[in-house]
């Protein structure tokens, strides 16, 4: 597609000593003409009509995404202006070819609601610069962003009807990107997968797709992936098509508490191909004497808690419980503790071979 960028100072900003330093350009991508403005220092912009703005600075350009149906076909003005502490304002008028083409039904995604109760988010990548976006309980995101006026947009599994103002605001479950991550993404607590959220969009008789992109990164992919697997365990969500692999069942486990990890009977495979989700929770704990730890010939005696554990399967095929069972705390104190030395504690539970020999037998 032909572009023209084009840049002229107005009278609007005086190019003396005193005014903002500003550069600006137009081009045509897709169905969207991408504005962008340079900076040498901290400045606030915005694009007219549009009364669009964003931060600019030396290392971080602003980028204004507008769709080209909102401007039409032929040659089209923009008027860029910014504004730095202390200086007078500068405007650079910009000029863009819109041919036919890019006329097309569109969708921007620039941001994503906030929930002020989860700590969990995902990095929503595109357009140029990367936005938090926090889960809605679980594994859900809030897209907001635009698209094309009373369109019908099909992402996550699901159609929504966009608005006569072209206004998004759609929560958004993750289920299909998640089940075609491999099963190493899932259980990887030191990843940052990356989930694909394809899309199709008609409006007015043309149709346009494409995919969005979020990242889990470090730390809380554990935590996204876990609260999807509960919710599928419990039922909280409708259930995804899986397809269990042939022969022996693959089983991921999720670990008791907040933090819970994730780990997997087999690492083959993707996330669509897990048989049975096992839910790992503490029963109780108690008193059970005490466990002693040296460190440079000091001695230190810790109280020992036993921790009971109980573990529950579930089919991902119809949600039915396979298997349950309780596990009473093992004895011994471990090799190694971190302590607290104003009131040492020690919490032992199950060992990690006894669930894995258990886990083995339901697999089949």
């Amino acid at each position: 597609m032909r572009t023209l960028p084009v840049f002229t100072c107005v009278l609007l900003a005086a190019c003396g000593e005193d005014a903002t330093e500003l550069t600006a350009t137009a081009q045509v991508e897709g169905s969207f003409v991408l504005v962008e403005a340079t900076c040498p220092g901290a400045t606030d912009v915005e694009v007219a009509p549009f009364a669009l703005r964003d931060d600019c600075s030396l290392d971080n350009p602003a980028r204004f995404r507008i769709p080209a149906a909102q401007l039409g076909a032929g040659a089209k003005k923009l008027t860029v202006t910014g504004v730095m502490k202390n200086h007078k304002p500068t405007a650079i008028e910009v000029s863009v070819d819109v041919p036919d083409a890019a006329l097309a039904p569109y969708l921007l995604v620039d941001r994503c609601g906030r929930d002020a109760g989860r700590s969990e988010s995902l990095t929503l990548e595109g357009g140029g610069r990367a936005t938090s976006c926090d889960t809605f309980g679980g594994a859900r995101v809030k897209l907001l962003g635009r698209a094309s006026p009373n369109g019908k947009l099909s992402i996550g599994g699901k159609t929504i009807e966009i608005p006569a103002s072209g206004e998004l605001a759609a929560v958004v479950e993750l289920t299909d990107a998640i089940l075609g991550l491999t099963i190493d993404e899932l259980v990887d607590r030191h990843g940052d997968p990356k989930l694909a959220l394809p899309w199709k969009l008609e409006a007015k008789g043309k149709t346009a797709e494409g995919k969005l992109s979020l990242r889990a990164s470090y730390g809380n992919s554990r935590h996204v992936f876990a609260a999807w697997l509960r919710d599928v365990a419990s039922g909280k969500v409708d259930r995804p098509a899986f397809v269990a692999r042939p022969g022996r069942k693959t089983v991921v486990r999720i670990s008791r508490g907040d933090l819970a990890d994730l780990s997997a009977s087999d690492r083959r495979g993707t996330v669509r191909e897990v048989a049975l989700i096992v839910v790992e929770r503490e029963l109780g704990r108690a008193k059970d004497g005490t466990c002693e730890f040296e460190t440079n010939g000091r001695v230190t005696r810790a109280t020992r808690y036993g921790i009971d554990l109980e573990l529950v399967a579930t089919s991902t095929l119809d949600g039915t419980t396979v298997a349950t069972k309780a596990f009473k705390s093992e004895g011994g104190c471990p090799s190694f503790a971190m302590l607290d030395p104003a009131n040492p504690v020690v919490a032992v539970g199950v060992s990690e071979q006894t669930i894995t020999a258990w886990l083995d037998e339901i697999s089949g």
